[in-house]
């Protein structure tokens, strides 16, 4: 067994809310000394620089709800009996490091896919689980690998249904949509080519992160996390009744009706809206309506629906105080003129060939300051745009090379591994190793993809 105290190489890193405050100040100093959009003089860079992060700061709020409500309302249908089981049942053939692996990488990556929120919080609780199962049956699991294993949806989700730039261009008023029009899903997320991507990141992922446990040869006992009243309410099951509730609220009759209400909409919008194809309904707002009827029906009432999600939503709590803070970088970024700068170097080093690949190196780069899908598009989409008219590369392609270089990115950036980390009690650095080699063969076949696409 390894001993519990001895220093990892990976222990000096801070904590995820210390990386957005330092990321913070290096912007805040880059802005200042290569802004190309304020005036001369330190003096006046750094007053423009304070406004710029001042106006970001507040710039993502709707989108930032957006963001919040895919993620609580993933992690509460997670936390439904249905999932609750499905994670149980997988769970309990996660005996060895191979099975744990191979069954928690490709099931979270299957469920990130399908919805980022989703998958994140189904990672996080199957991790959560097998380590419970581990402790009491002694499997010697490697914990840390296991946690990336269930960090991998966020390195696929991007190109998956709950993506946010290709939901975001496939809306008929998407800010951008003069300079490229609507453009329909089957032009990004469901074309032949990134389908087939995912399926190799699904294939080849797990397997990378065997090879890495191979090489370090070592299998680690669990901390004894079982008594931590921390989390003892992470289920959905652990939740008391409240005498005072009213009796409708807890109707499984009620919740019912509700919840088909909202799936009953969604239908309407879907067959009466016109779309340029027949999945041009999906976007962030028709997402987050659904999986609300859906969370409803799926948690029995009301009731348990308002206790579940606010659980939910302490889970989210670092993601949503960090989120303007990132924001506000993003402003930085936009407003000084960097993020213009480091995408027309890459544009103006690019040929047709290039672009997508240039496209994806300098998503990935920006991501690690500005981590948050729908808000890298608003800043790099007018000029990867402009670009790829000009080039004569196809949208759906500069579209999904973002986002590639968006997602790829999370397994370095630990913004959205706080819920992981509340859940399974992992510290970062604890996963970090192996999200950087998710991170290798991740960025190979993207990469490859779109050299081939």
């Amino acid at each position: 067994m390894n001993n519990p105290n001895k220093k990892k190489y990976f222990d000096f890193l801070p904590s995820p809310f210390g990386i957005a405050i330092i990321l913070t100040i290096v912007t805040l100093l880059l802005s200042i000394i290569f802004g190309t959009k304020v005036d001369s003089g330190i003096l006046n860079k750094t007053v423009a620089t304070l406004g710029f992060w001042n106006a970001g700061f507040w710039d993502l709020l709707a989108f930032s709800m957006q963001m919040s409500l895919i993620l609580i309302l993933g992690h509460t249908l997670a936390m439904t009996p249905a999932i609750d089981e499905a994670i149980k049942f997988f769970s309990s053939k996660c005996t060895n490091n191979t099975r744990a692996i191979l069954i928690i990488a490709i099931s979270t990556m299957i469920m990130g896919w399908l919805n980022w929120g989703l998958g994140l919080i189904f990672g996080a609780i199957l991790v959560r689980k097998t380590g419970e199962l581990a402790a009491r049956n002694d499997w010697k699991i490697n914990y840390g690998a296991i946690g990336a294993a269930g960090y991998a949806g966020m390195m696929i989700w991007h190109g998956g249904l709950s993506g946010s730039a290709p939901l975001t261009v496939a809306e008929p008023d998407h800010f951008l949509i003069n300079e490229m029009g609507m453009l329909p899903v089957s032009e990004t997320i469901f074309t032949y080519q990134n389908l087939l991507t995912c399926l190799v990141v699904l294939a080849l992922v797990p397997l990378g992160l065997l090879a890495r446990i191979q090489i370090t040869g070592r299998s680690l006992n669990l901390p004894d996390f079982l008594d931590n009243d921390e989390f003892s309410n992470i289920e959905a099951t652990t939740i008391r009744e409240d005498e005072d509730s009213l009796g409708f609220e807890k109707s499984s009759v009620v919740a019912v009706l509700i919840g088909s209400l909202f799936i009953i909409s969604s239908i309407i919008i879907v067959f009466t809206q016109s779309h340029n194809s027949a999945s041009g309904f999906l976007n962030l707002n028709f997402i987050n309506f659904i999986l609300f009827g859906v969370c409803i029906i799926g948690q029995g009432s009301i009731w348990k629906f308002q206790k579940v999600a606010t659980i939910a939503v302490k889970e989210s709590a670092g993601i949503i105080l960090q989120f303007p803070l990132y924001a506000g970088i993003m402003g930085i970024m936009k407003y000084s003129g960097l993020a213009e700068l480091m995408s027309d170097q890459f544009v103006a080093w690019s040929t047709q060939s290039s672009l997508p690949i240039f496209t994806f190196i300098s998503a990935a780069i920006l991501n690690i300051f500005v981590p948050s899908g729908g808000g890298q598009w608003a800043v790099q989409g007018p000029i990867l745009i402009e670009a790829a008219k000009s080039l004569n590369v196809p949208m759906g392609k500069m579209v999904i090379a973002m986002s590639y270089g968006d997602q790829i990115t999370n397994m370095l950036q630990p913004f959205w591994a706080l819920p992981l980390l509340g859940i399974t009690g992992l510290k970062a650095s604890r996963i970090i190793p192996y999200c950087i080699v998710i991170f290798g063969v991740g960025a190979i076949i993207y990469l490859v993809s779109l050299a081939l696409w």
